[in-house]
């Protein structure tokens, strides 16, 4: 579906809702900002816009009863029917609830219902009453139209309901708002009655022409609902549903224990992982997990499937049970699937902390007083820079550090960890620490780079820009400067850097795999050149990139961490001899 004309649609049906229940058309900021929090954001956090919290409301009532109809025990419909014969519509083959969604604004003085306010008339029989009770005429002259899977004869039972967010405030409420059965018995000996003697009252309808009244009209209520209000008031429930975000967490609680009813040993091996991980304890907040992600697909799809009033497919409007529980159980194995990327990604993360808080121990350990600033300055800016991305929409940051350190890819993926693969990021993030140390001003490049690119300058000097790859010792120097070498000629991001950038090659394995002591073919074979000692040399290497050997590193380390030294990074006579030492050629 198209996003455009999907956030245009609720766009109208916000300015709609708000002038009918509003009176007033909101700004163009404001419904903008509505359909925002809807779709892509969380619903109960629309900030000021409290008065539009209503048209919220009516999606959570119609979802809510869309879980309702999944336990069995609680529920008699197959069928929700969400803003075709009132906001919502319970329906099966013998009986149909309508339910009208009434809100009053939660952060206002008059939160509670009273009976005047259910039975206030403007221009006739319009009421929250009167439409909720005149659904049933309009129903069964509608009968053959109504887009359902059931089978409606005319001898069905029918239910009446407000769903509010509001409580009552008027005792001659009380029996409706306890009347849970939709079979009040005793309305006729309620001293306190009154809303039966109002909906009898007659309303006089003016006729004008041209803002004169030329005539009146008189409509009595019995006469349209074929009905007397008592027999509608016996049948008529006024449910409190709590504030947005109590029913939000009560569809939450249902859902939570439907998946954990229907889960079963699905959820065992990831349970079981989030348990050795400590990222959630219990069941509880396992499911709720699930049942949260569960949540916000069903509002978006019910969105979806109803956002145009000119529906060409009224069947659109209906959800019956087979789909919705069809739909749930793919989005949970969504949410197993997100969950299990969830735990990967904290344990991705976890291992940069545990190496930003090593290194900090280290430095205030072992390192030169005149150094420690710098040092934990660079270090925290690094973990600042890595947090920022994930904040910023990069959920996949640590995961895209790792392949481009180890793999030279930028796949989101976890990358595949051994045991010692710790030691070797915290030793790049260490080498990364140093040569940033020299910067006042430093970025890490967050592009669809396949190396892993920083950069740093002071001042308007210009970008030095540094990239590594550690080796892990899997490969020799030589065997790593092709393979960087290859990929940095399919990465299209640094074929577009126009300037150089220097390459360090780290945990290089210094093992030959045959030593000339122990080779067969030497007394047979005279040698004349020793390859593995020039194979550096030979590698036709891109004028742009200068490789530097991690010796380099290590040498800054053991001279600047020398008890002697008083210098630190931000000395201009050191940053010079930095600058000197990696334009030196390796020998």
């Amino acid at each position: 579906m198209d996003d455009k004309e999907l956030e245009q649609s609720l766009l109208y049906k916000v300015n709609r809702y708000s002038e009918k229940h509003l009176k007033r058309i909101p700004s163009e900021e404001e419904a903008r900002c509505a359909v925002r929090y809807l779709l892509h954001e969380d619903p109960d956090d629309l900030g000021g816009l409290t008065a539009l919290r209503g048209f919220v409301y009516q999606y959570y009532v119609a979802i809510h009863y869309m879980i309702e109809m999944l336990h069995e025990e609680n529920a008699w419909w197959s069928e929700v029917i969400f803003e075709f014969l009132d906001d919502v519509a319970l329906l099966s083959n013998e009986k149909i609830r309508f339910v009208q969604v009434k809100t009053v604004r939660e952060d206002g003085q008059d939160r509670h219902l009273k009976a005047s306010t259910l039975l206030k008339r403007d221009s006739g029989l319009d009421s929250w009453l009167d439409t909720l009770f005149l659904n049933l005429p309009g129903f069964e002259l509608r009968l053959n139209t109504i887009p359902t899977q059931c089978n409606i004869t005319k001898e069905f039972g029918v239910q009446f309901e407000i769903a509010t967010n509001a409580s009552y405030d008027n005792k001659g409420l009380k029996c409706y708002a306890q009347n849970d059965t939709y079979q009040l018995s005793d309305i006729g000996n309620i001293k306190d009655e009154n809303l039966a003697a109002n909906l009898n009252k007659s309303f006089i309808k003016k006729i004008k022409e041209k803002g004169k009244v030329v005539s009146t009209e008189t409509i009595q209520f019995h006469e349209l609902a074929k009905h007397d209000p008592e027999w509608f008031l016996q049948r008529f429930y006024l449910n409190h549903l709590g504030c947005m975000t109590n029913l939000k967490e009560k569809i939450i609680g249902k859902l939570s224990d439907y998946c954990k009813r229907d889960l079963g040993s699905a959820k065992k091996v990831v349970h079981a992982e989030f348990q050795s991980k400590k990222r959630l304890s219990g069941d509880g907040l396992f499911y709720d997990y699930v049942a949260r992600k569960v949540f916000k697909q069903l509002l978006l799809r019910v969105i979806e499937r109803t956002h145009k009033d000119d529906l060409p497919e009224k069947m659109l409007l209906v959800f019956n049970k087979s789909e919705i529980t069809e739909w749930i159980q793919d989005w949970q194995q969504n949410a197993l699937m997100d969950i299990q990327r969830d735990v990967e990604q904290a344990v991705q993360r976890g291992q940069f902390v545990k190496c930003f808080e090593e290194l900090r121990e280290e430095i205030d350990a072992s390192w030169n007083t005149s150094l420690k600033v710098d040092l934990i300055n660079t270090l925290g800016w690094m973990y600042d820079n890595l947090e920022h991305e994930v904040i910023n929409g990069n959920p996949y940051v640590y995961e895209q550090f790792l392949n481009r350190l180890f793999y030279l890819n930028n796949s989101q993926l976890p990358s595949l960890q051994r045991m010692s693969d710790k030691f070797y990021l915290k030793e790049s993030l260490k080498y990364m620490m140093i040569c940033l140390a020299f910067y006042p001003d430093r970025n890490f490049l967050f592009h669809d780079a396949q190396l892993l690119f920083k950069q740093g300058r002071q001042g308007d000097e210009a970008w030095s820009i540094f990239t590594m790859y550690n080796a892990r010792e899997k490969e020799n120097y030589s065997h790593a400067l092709r393979k960087i070498i290859s990929r940095s000629r399919d990465c299209m991001f640094t074929q577009s850097l126009q300037q150089t950038y220097y390459c360090f090659v780290t945990n290089e394995d210094k093992t030959p795999s045959v030593l000339v002591g122990n080779d067969p073919f030497a007394a047979l074979i005279p040698i004349t050149h020793n390859h593995d000692a020039d194979e550096g040399q030979i590698i036709d290497q891109p004028q742009h990139i200068k490789f530097q050997n991690q010796d380099k590193i290590n040498l800054i380390i053991n001279r600047f961490n020398d008890p002697a030294n008083f210098r630190t990074f931000s000395d201009h006579q050191m940053r010079e001899a930095w600058h000197k030492l990696i334009n030196t050629k390796d020998e």
